[in-house]
C-alpha cells in the first residue's frame, strides 16, 4: 500500500542536528532502482550543501568507476560525510536491506554479507569498488508489485544477436511479491517513465490540407476537398495506450499491423524489406517493467499479458542501460552485427537528457502527452510511479544514519530543490514531488485519482 510521503514536520531540527552531528564519518548507502540513478547523483552535491552547510569546496565526488554508479563526500567542521547510490534493479534494493540475496540469478556482484553490495571505495576516480553495507534500498515500486516472470537472455540481443537460444547468460526471473518486513518507507518523489523508439520507424501525417495532423500513407490520403496536403514521414513520435499494449505484450509483431502509414527504413528513407517490430523488455524485479505491466497493461486486463519468454525480435533486458542499447541498435564496431530497425522500448523519462550515447533513439510521447513534471502532477500523464526508499532497520536505530535519511528524504520531497537551478539542470523538467502531484496512485496498479493534500510546486 503506497504511504503518503513524509514530509516531516520537524525536518528543520533534523537538518540541523545532522549539521551538528558527532565528529567523524557519517554515510548513507543507496542501492538499487536504475531509474533513479540520475536523480540521486545529480542531488547529492545540492543536498550535502543544504543538510551540512558543505562548501562547493569541500565536496568530492567520482562516477568513474561505476557507469552510472556516483558517490559525494564533504569534508566540513571536521566532520566526514558521505551519500553513495549504486544502481542495478528496485528488486535487489529492497533484498539488499533485508539482508538476502536474489535467487533469480538478478545479482552479479554478490558479496559475502548479503547485506552489502559492490559500490564505490572512495571518492578516488583509481579507486576500485568494494562491498559496502546498504543502508537503503530504492524501489521505483512497492515490494508486492513484482509479480512478473521473465525468461531470455540477461542482457537482451547485446548477448547473442540475433538469436537467445543458446546464450551462456540464460536467465529466469518469477517473483510473487517481495516482503517489506521491518523496513521504513519513505515516498518523497514520483519516478517518470517514458517509451522510446528506434528512428528507423516512421510514420506519415498529413501536412497542411484540410486532413493535417491525420495519418497517411499517400498524398491522396490528405487532399480529401482539394489538392492541398502531402504525406510526411518522419520518426514515430508517439504511442497511444492501444498500441503500447498491443506492442508489449507482443500482440504487433510487424509495424504495418498498425497501419499503412506506418513503416521501417534505412539511413536513406528507403523502406525496408522487414518491417519487424522489435520488442525491448526488462527484466522481472525491475520497477519500470512492474510499472509497465501494472500501470499500462493492467496484469493483462487491458487487451494483452507481459509475455514470460523471450522470442525473436522479442527480448528482456537487465538493466536501463541494456534498454536503450536494445532500442539504439549495434554496430561492428563493438563486436555486434548490425541490429534490425524496427525497436521500440521503455525506460526512465529523462534517459536521453543530457545523453549522446544514443543516436538513433528518439523519445516518445503517451498517449499525445510527454512525460514532464507539470503533465504528471496535474493529471495529463500517468506513467509514472510513486518511489519507494526503504530504509534498513540497522540505519533506523543508528542515530547519525537515520537523521541523514531523514534530511535526504525531506530534501528530496520538498519541490524547491528539484528545480533547473540545482545540479538536475533540464532532468528537473521530469520529476515531481509526491507532496505536489494533484493525482497519485494509492497502489502501484490503481488508477490516478486526485488529492486534495497537495503542497505548492515549484516549477521548472
Amino acid at each position: 500500500m503506497f504511504k503518503k510521503a513524509k514530509v516531516l514536520a520537524l525536518a528543520a531540527s533534523v537538518v540541523a542536528c545532522a549539521g551538528a552531528a558527532h565528529a567523524g564519518t557519517i554515510e548513507l548507502n543507496l542501492y538499487g532502482a536504475s531509474a533513479e540513478s540520475t536523480l540521486w547523483n545529480s542531488l547529492g552535491q545540492s543536498f550535502l550543501k543544504a543538510a551540512y552547510g558543505c562548501l562547493d569546496s569541500e565536496i568530492t565526488g567520482s562516477t568513474a568507476n561505476s557507469a552510472s554508479g556516483g558517490i559525494h563526500q564533504c569534508v566540513h567542521n571536521g566532520n566526514t560525510y558521505i551519500l553513495r547510490y549504486m544502481p542495478k534493479n528496485s528488486v535487489d534494493g529492497i533484498l539488499s536491506v533485508q539482508g538476502q540475496v536474489d535467487s533469480q540469478g538478478g545479482v552479479s556482484d554478490v558479496c559475502s554479507d548479503a547485506t552489502k553490495r559492490m559500490m564505490f571505495g572512495t571518492t578516488a576516480s583509481t579507486s576500485a569498488d568494494t562491498c559496502v553495507k546498504v543502508d537503503v534500498g530504492a524501489s521505483d515500486v512497492s515490494g508486492d508489485a513484482f509479480i512478473q516472470h521473465t525468461k531470455g537472455c540477461k542482457l537482451g540481443p547485446n548477448s547473442q544477436f540475433p538469436t537467445q537460444t543458446t546464450c551462456a547468460d540464460m536467465t529466469d526471473r518469477s517473483y510473487a511479491g517481495v516482503s517489506t518486513s521491518g523496513l521504513t518507507a519513505y515516498n518523497p518523489v514520483i519516478v517518470p517513465f517514458g517509451f522510446y523508439a528506434n528512428k528507423a520507424v516512421q510514420v506519415g501525417k498529413c501536412v497542411g490540407g484540410d486532413n493535417a495532423g491525420a495519418l497517411c500513407s499517400a498524398d491522396a490520403d490528405c487532399q480529401l476537398t482539394s489538392a492541398t496536403g502531402t504525406c510526411t514521414y518522419a520518426p514515430i513520435d508517439n504511442l497511444t495506450r492501444e498500441q503500447a499494449v498491443l506492442l508489449f505484450s507482443g500482440q504487433v509483431v510487424n509495424w504495418s499491423d498498425l497501419g499503412a502509414a506506418f513503416k521501417v527504413v534505412d539511413d536513406s528513407g528507403t523502406k525496408l524489406a522487414s518491417q519487424a517490430v522489435r520488442v525491448c523488455h526488462r527484466h522481472a524485479g525491475s520497477g519500470t517493467l512492474a510499472t509497465l505491466d501494472l500501470g499500462v497493461l493492467n496484469n493483462g486486463a487491458w487487451g494483452g499479458a507481459l509475455p514470460t519468454i523471450a522470442k525473436p525480435n522479442f527480448y528482456f533486458n537487465d538493466g536501463s542501460g541494456d534498454m536503450m542499447k536494445c532500442v539504439d541498435g549495434w554496430t561492428a564496431t563493438n563486436g555486434k552485427a548490425t541490429a534490425p530497425a524496427g525497436a521500440v522500448g521503455y525506460a526512465d523519462a529523462d534517459a536521453l537528457v543530457g545523453v549522446t550515447a544514443y543516436p538513433h533513439t528518439v523519445a516518445l510521447t503517451y498517449q499525445g502527452v510527454a512525460p514532464l513534471r507539470n503533465n504528471i502532477r496535474n493529471g495529463w500523464y500517468d506513467f509514472f510511479a510513486q518511489q519507494y526508499l526503504y530504509e534498513s532497520a540497522a540505519t533506523a536505530s543508528d542515530a547519525d544514519k537515520h537523521a541523514m535519511m531523514v534530511a535526504l528524504n525531506n530534501f528530496a520531497a520538498n519541490p524547491a530543490k528539484l528545480t533547473t537551478t540545482t545540479s538536475l539542470g533540464k532532468k528537473a523538467l521530469y520529476w515531481t514531488t509526491v507532496g505536489e502531484a494533484k493525482f497519485r496512485k494509492s497502489l502501484d496498479s490503481a488508477y490516478p485519482a486526485k488529492t486534495t493534500d497537495t503542497v505548492t510546486p515549484v516549477l521548472p
